[in-house]
């Protein structure tokens, strides 16, 4: 069927994509330069909450259906396939009849066609294991053995290429450094919600020692290689950053491992027990100086910097924090940071926060 879909999609002149969320916003780069892409839909116009994403319109599918008509409509479902049949049946109820779930395989199509090209373009090789951008290794997604390999081309694009080549064409949430708030060599790093690396092993390019906050457990085995292949730079640790040390339960995200979260709760299907630990306590028993903190962990910002308060105090680490899971990050990690140090200089840039003194 993946053939098939490509196929469909290549032959669209109207394409929408259907869900105007994260995994919407995600695929975005990698369908717009591909394919025809007409804008975002959603069920209903009453809750949109955002009338463009990086210029694309979004509006209600019955909207499109009656501006475009329907026999011109192609449209591809970017949303959790949970939720795959019942937007089907709204479709199908509005008559829509070229309909493309974006199933996991597709998804890794799609994002394999158009990251082979863009990294080649920055002279990139994709044909041996490993993947060399300027000084940091990385494990080859084409190569490595695991389910979500594929999601390293979409991290590295849109949080590394900015900074090492200067391309933005692929950011859906931003790179972690912007102006004065920036990684220098041999600096102490944290990377809070380290996923698979990208961020870590960049660092560590750096010459930086890196402490990797990563409490899911099927990641360490990425991360440790990544670890290896950087000189053994980035010290894994299997917590989660939090407001207390102790235990938690970690929440399971169904379509990709990067959304596992502590305190969110839509599109979760199991969880995991796991530990968390404050940074301030971390800092104390490890009698370390930390130079950078970089944190995406799924609605725990808060929390984290919660647990950071005397860290911001006493040492003023530059930030760099997502701010768009809940509506009121910005006003809230402000707040936050600011209580602990008001000293700190704070700009918002793209869906991050970016803090130094």
């Amino acid at each position: 069927m993946t053939e098939k879909y490509l196929r469909l999609l290549t032959e669209s002149k109207n394409i929408l994509l259907y869900g105007a969320g994260s995994l919407g916003k995600i695929m975005l780069p990698y369908v717009k330069e591909q394919f025809n892409i007409s804008g975002f839909a959603v069920t209903n116009e009453k809750n949109i909450t955002e009338k463009e994403i990086l210029g694309f319109t979004v509006d209600s599918i019955k909207n499109w259906v009656q501006k475009l008509g329907v026999e011109n409509v192609t449209v591809l479902i970017t949303i959790s396939e949970h939720h795959h049949k019942e937007i089907i049946d709204v479709l199908t109820a509005l008559g829509v009849e070229n309909i493309i779930p974006l199933t996991k395989e597709l998804r890794d199509r799609l994002v394999e066609i158009y990251s082979i090209q863009v990294f080649e373009s920055h002279g990139v090789k994709l044909d041996g294991e490993i993947m060399t951008l300027e000084n940091m290794n990385v494990v080859n997604p084409l190569k490595y053995d695991y389910k979500f390999a594929r999601n390293l081309f979409i991290q590295i694009a849109d949080f590394i290429f900015p900074s090492l080549y200067n391309d933005f064409s692929m950011i859906t949430e931003g790179p972690y450094e912007y102006k004065n708030v920036k990684v220098n060599a041999g600096e102490t790093v944290f990377d809070c919600g380290a996923n698979m690396g990208a961020f870590s092993a960049y660092a560590a390019s750096k010459n930086c020692i890196v402490y990797a906050f990563e409490p899911t457990p099927e990641l360490h085995p990425i991360l440790t290689k990544h670890s290896e292949l950087n000189k053994n730079k980035i010290n894994i640790v299997p917590f989660a950053v939090s407001n207390v040390t102790g235990e938690c339960d970690l929440r399971i995200c169904d379509y990709t491992v990067g959304g596992n979260s502590l305190v969110m709760e839509n599109g979760f299907t199991d969880t995991l027990k796991i530990k968390t630990v404050t940074i301030d306590e971390f800092v104390k028993e490890n009698n370390l100086k930390v130079d950078f903190i970089k944190a995406d962990i799924e609605g725990a910002e808060r929390l984290m910097l919660e647990g950071a308060k005397n860290t911001l105090k006493e040492q003023a680490p530059k930030l760099s924090v997502c701010t768009y899971h809940y509506k009121d990050d910005p006003e809230v990690l402000k707040d936050i940071i600011l209580s602990a140090n008001p000293n700190y200089k704070i700009e918002f840039k793209y869906q991050k926060l970016y803090a130094h003194i």
